[in-house]
């Protein structure tokens, strides 16, 4: 497989995860976004990343990190089921 590209790396604002996640979005393919630090739950982004059912955003913890709901959530999402 090849290797997928992170932001793991380098640090990026709220604006700048946001710009990535949409180009996802507006490319056609699905996007899941876990992100303790910033991740758009109302308003505009959140709006715009949602709009064709295409996206799951989830804001965990960063206490806990993703918890067993949170993967259900996902696997929903990826089997199409959501």
């Amino acid at each position: 497989m090849p290797a997928l590209p992170s932001a793991a790396s380098t640090r990026m604002e709220g604006s700048d995860k946001y710009r990535a996640a949409l180009k996802v979005v507006e490319s056609g393919k699905k996007l899941i976004w876990t992100d303790d630090e910033f991740t758009p739950d109302f308003g505009p982004w959140y709006d715009e990343l949602t709009k064709f059912n295409s996206s799951l955003l989830i804001r965990p913890s960063p206490r806990r990190g993703l918890r067993s709901t949170d993967l259900d959530l996902i696997d929903s999402f990826v089997l199409g089921s959501r």
